[in-house]
């Protein structure tokens, strides 16, 4: 890690000290060992590009982009003629420079050789001091250099800003991520980053404004990932507006939008009306990740196409009404996400339904609801299910899981029978259907409705053949076996009804315990 000056102690960044330690002892070898000196500058150069990359790999170990440098100024402090080694090769070694809190930029930068700028205040630990905002400033001076930026920003650095003359060309600029530091909504000023960045590959904005966020993504021609999080970072992007500035960019393949809760802020986007126009094709889009309202969803959805996408995962805050016949027609359009063969859905602070193709498993759709108690969570699923239908008709194996041992006394029988029918039904084709034991009960009472029972057992899984309840136990060796038949029978018994119809009508199930 390259600081312009001394050298803060940030959390987080073992793996940058431990390559630093490593580094210090080859200090020690260089000045202990003549049989360095003897190597030439091309085998050094060869050893420090190594280095690089092994430095590199352990400080991306923790997964997302690299958030640090490694430390090359080290080898430069070694002697006269490793530093003219590593400066006459700033693209091989990928010399950086990284001002972040505490370090004196105004005297460091213009020190320095002239290297690509990482700018790093995202600290969640860290607050800006006043130092902090005005290195920040100076570092602007420097618009050609500037390789990275991410801010925590505050009211105070919004207003040093303002006054500051920002709207120069960011040809170097790849990575950018800005976050409000307390949370509270930050508006930029409308000069910021207004210049055209060519080279951008990451932005991502988490309740900030940016009124120049339109005019950046038509101008990032490299963009491949976007993410906005918090009602702020969407109130100078309409739906139409980002979806026809990412159809223009030729790599762009992530997208990832997260709105506010509803309770905190007035819908964005419910307000747009589906297009009238044609659909806009965003034709590497690989990756599609949602969190707000179903009107939200739906005002986007309902604007473009995705012909090559992967993982679709979204999330639905709670409503006492879904809406989504948009979300079915793009669905139905991407027809290379499916057909889908396995169904998971999972119950516990919310409800999901994952689906995953068998040969493929990389190509999912996840859809959460993020509400509880259970009533509430089967109504959501029973109403979604039927926008749903068309990719839930393919599954043959269906799993419910429940991540709680066991239901709360509360939440049972709160779930009308009919719900769940509801819900179930839109499986028509599952085969094999795998319940937890906490759920049984549950699904017993909704299978056996007490009017006319066979024609219920069949209704909701008309083509079901095997139904196995997965009993989870504690206990060991004996104990174990003893608590597992003993729950076993109550299983059996509670699903005697659900066998005995099924039966009679035809359509037989096979039921099985599991541990």
């Amino acid at each position: 890690m390259t600081t312009v000056g001394p050298r803060p102690d940030h959390a987080g960044t073992s793996n940058s000290a431990r390559l630093r330690e490593e580094l210090q002892e080859t200090y020690l070898l260089a000045h202990s060992c003549p049989v360095v000196d003897i190597l030439s500058d091309d085998i050094l150069l060869e050893i420090f590009d190594f280095y690089r990359l092994s430095a590199t790999t352990a400080l991306r170990s923790g997964g997302g982009p690299i958030r640090y440098e490694w430390p090359w100024d080290v080898l430069a402090h070694v002697c006269r003629r490793w530093r003219r080694i590593v400066f006459a090769s700033p693209r091989r070694l990928n010399l950086r420079l990284v001002c972040t809190y505490r370090t004196p930029v105004r005297v460091g930068l213009p020190s320095w050789p002239s290297l690509p700028i990482l700018a790093n205040y995202d600290h969640g630990r860290e607050s800006l001091a006043p130092g902090d905002e005005d290195n920040i400033v100076f570092v602007f001076k420097f618009p050609y250099r500037l390789y990275r930026l991410s801010l925590s920003a505050t009211s105070s650095l919004v207003s040093k800003l303002s006054v500051a003359r920002l709207g120069k060309p960011l040809p170097m600029l790849e990575y950018l991520s800005l976050q409000s530091e307390s949370g509270s909504a930050i508006v930029f000023p409308k000069t910021f980053l207004f210049g055209p960045a060519r080279s951008l590959r990451y932005i991502s904005l988490a309740n900030v404004t940016l009124p120049a966020l339109p005019r950046l993504l038509s101008s990032a021609k490299n963009l491949v990932h976007l993410e906005l999080s918090g009602a702020p970072s969407f109130r100078h992007v309409s739906p139409a507006t980002l979806v026809f500035c990412l159809s223009i960019l030729p790599r762009f393949c992530q997208l990832h939008v997260r709105s506010s809760p509803p309770s905190s802020h007035p819908s964005m986007w419910g307000r747009h009306r589906p297009p009238l126009r044609a659909l806009v094709a965003l034709k590497m889009l690989t990756v599609f990740s949602f969190r707000g309202t179903s009107e939200e969803l739906e005002s986007l959805v309902a604007r473009f196409d995705a012909p090559c996408l992967r993982d679709v995962n979204l999330e639905l805050y709670n409503q006492l009404v879904f809406d989504l016949p948009q979300l079915t027609q793009f669905l139905s359009r991407t027809k290379d996400l499916g057909p889908f063969v396995n169904a998971h859905i999972q119950a516990s602070h919310q409800i999901s339904l994952k689906l995953r193709r068998h040969a493929y498993p990389s190509k999912t759709i996840r859809l959460a609801v993020l509400c509880e108690p259970l009533d509430w969570q089967i109504s959501a699923m029973a109403q979604l299910s039927h926008y749903m239908s068309p990719v839930l008709s393919t599954v043959k194996q269906l799993t419910v899981s429940y991540l709680q041992g066991s239901l709360p006394s509360q939440w049972r029988g709160t779930v009308e029978p009919a719900q769940w029918v509801e819900f179930l039904r839109q499986f028509s084709r599952t085969e094999t259907l795998f319940v937890p034991g906490a759920l049984i009960h549950e699904f017993a009472q909704a299978l056996c409705a007490q009017s006319h029972p066979a024609d219920a057992a069949v209704a909701a899984l008309p083509a079901l053949r095997e139904l196995i309840v997965e009993i989870y136990f504690n206990e060991q060796g004996g104990a174990f076996v003893e608590a597992f038949n003993e729950q076993s029978g109550m299983f059996m018994e509670a699903l005697k009804p659900f066998v005995d119809a099924r039966r009679l009508a035809g359509s037989p199930v096979v039921v099985r315990t599991l541990h």
